[in-house]
């Protein structure tokens, strides 16, 4: 069986680097405090990681985010790359979240 490494703790570090915090990991996406962003890892290139914008996240607070963490990823050894935004929404009776990812404008 051929297992992943991904580079967890450096994402972690990324997500940090904002002021926010590392809520879950689930498979390849990284989730951070209140949703602003997700991070995905790319299995292919594991120096690179995507980063996908919350579409309720004003421009400012994106282009702050993202010039925060490619700076921290230029330090740490990984790269940024700007991928879809999403949108996040709870099913209905349920506590199970829906990500639907968009594209880019």
């Amino acid at each position: 069986m051929n297992t992943l490494k991904r580079p967890l703790p450096l994402a972690e570090e990324l997500i940090k680097s904002t002021g926010l915090e590392m809520t879950h990991a689930y498979d390849d996406l990284i989730f951070a405090e209140h949703n602003p962003f997700l991070l995905r890892f790319n299995d292919k290139y594991p120096d690179q990681i995507f980063i996908h914008f919350n579409s309720e996240c004003n421009k400012s607070d994106k282009i702050k985010l993202l010039k925060t963490m490619e700076i921290k990823a230029s330090k740490i050894g990984l790269k940024i790359c700007l991928s879809q935004n999403f949108s996040i929404k709870q099913k209905v009776n349920s506590e199970e979240i829906e990500i639907t990812f968009e594209a880019i404008l």
